[in-house]
């Protein structure tokens, strides 16, 4: 929308302990304040909603600093909370694309780097490929030399993840996988069939009943 965001932004990231005071705004500085307040209120649900309308003056920049002490605060117990995350992240599960974990993980590398420490590239790259499982944890292991890097592991799986992709029609054309309601759908002719064959049946069945009925009352009048 404008890029002056983004500096406004990495100004108070770079300084999250001061609150920001609109007193020295310009006026364009009020009117993207002011757009971003009501951004965020738009955005957040529930406790950070909260802390958004808690902000005085619908100043957005320091609704906005607020969040990040709430939700990213600059902690020992954070950057060790992460840190174990880290290392007992789960294995990718084959219900959704290698690429979405792999960039979660990435998103979990990032986030305890802001904090100031640096993970070795070889805890990120043995980490990655202790998340895969299969066919492709066997490949890895057999193109992984000495000089691998995590940028290098990192791209052979979204390789792979490629080439295996099930490229399906909601994929390719945008469409929203309903049923299109315009084309004549098949009857299901087995189970007519099951109906006819069933009522057909079940005459049969009263005909003999009736049949057996009737040989019985002639032979007692035979009798008689």
């Amino acid at each position: 929308m404008d890029s002056k965001f983004l500096d406004d932004i990495g100004q108070v990231r770079a300084h999250p302990e001061r609150p920001v005071d609109p007193v020295n705004f310009t006026e364009s500085e009020r009117q993207r304040n002011s757009f971003f307040y009501s951004l965020l209120s738009s955005l957040t649900r529930q406790r950070t909603l909260m802390v958004v309308r808690h902000t005085a003056g619908s100043n957005g920049l320091e609704a906005y600093r607020a969040l990040i002490q709430q939700n990213e605060p600059l902690t020992k117990n954070r950057s060790m909370g992460l840190l174990n995350v880290i290392m007992i992240w789960p294995q990718f599960s084959g219900k959704t694309s290698l690429m979405q974990q792999v960039l979660k993980l990435e998103h979990a590398y990032t986030e305890y780097e802001k904090l100031g420490s640096k993970l070795n590239d070889d805890l990120k790259t043995a980490i990655l490929m202790r998340s895969v499982t299969g066919q492709l944890k066997t490949w890895l292991q057999l193109q992984v030399t000495e000089s691998t890097t995590f940028s290098k592991v990192r791209e052979m799986i979204l390789m792979y993840d490629a080439s295996t992709t099930r490229w399906s029609e909601q994929m390719v054309l945008g469409s929203d996988g309903g049923v299109n309601t315009d084309v004549p759908v098949p009857m299901e002719i087995d189970r007519v069939q099951q109906k006819g064959k069933g009522k057909s049946g079940k005459g049969k069945s009263k005909d003999k009943g009736f049949a057996k009925g009737q040989s019985k009352f002639q032979g007692k009048i035979k009798g008689q």
